[in-house]
């Protein structure tokens, strides 16, 4: 019997560390069409896959943790730290589980954007990023 994969079983991971607390996250894998157009296509326009790419995003609630939780949890400063050494961060992506899929990849980030929102809630941040290497799904 199919199930429906909800967010709460959605786990991400950077540099194999969990991304808690994540408010939102996506992923886009796309190809680039190449025109391939002569005389022999008779004026249609004819098009094939070219380059392949991928970039998403991801977002938390901004959180300070125990020197203990540092081991196995992603921070907003590692995140941060990231984008301005411009280092390669391993992306994990675990949709529904065990016998769901996972999508793992490199990828750079683009930029870090923190939300600080009137009154009293919570502080959210943001990063983007920039595949690195293609993302690939396991079998």
């Amino acid at each position: 019997m199919a199930s429906e994969i909800l967010a709460t079983n959605v786990v991400i991971k950077i540099n194999n560390k969990v991304f808690g607390c994540a408010q939102s996250a996506s992923f886009s894998t796309k190809v680039e069409m190449t025109d391939v157009v002569c005389s022999a296509t008779g004026g249609f326009k004819k098009q094939v896959p070219g380059m392949e790419s991928w970039d998403g995003s991801i977002s938390a609630i901004a959180r300070t943790f125990t020197t203990g939780e540092l081991a196995t949890n992603v921070t907003l400063r590692e995140m941060y730290t990231s984008l301005r050494e411009k280092t390669l961060v391993d992306v994990e992506y675990e949709l529904g589980g065990v016998d769901g899929y996972v999508f793992t990849s490199q990828a750079y980030l683009s930029n870090v954007d923190i939300s600080i929102p009137e009154g009293s809630g919570a502080v959210t941040w943001t990063a983007n990023l920039i595949g690195a290497e293609p993302l690939l799904l396991a079998i």
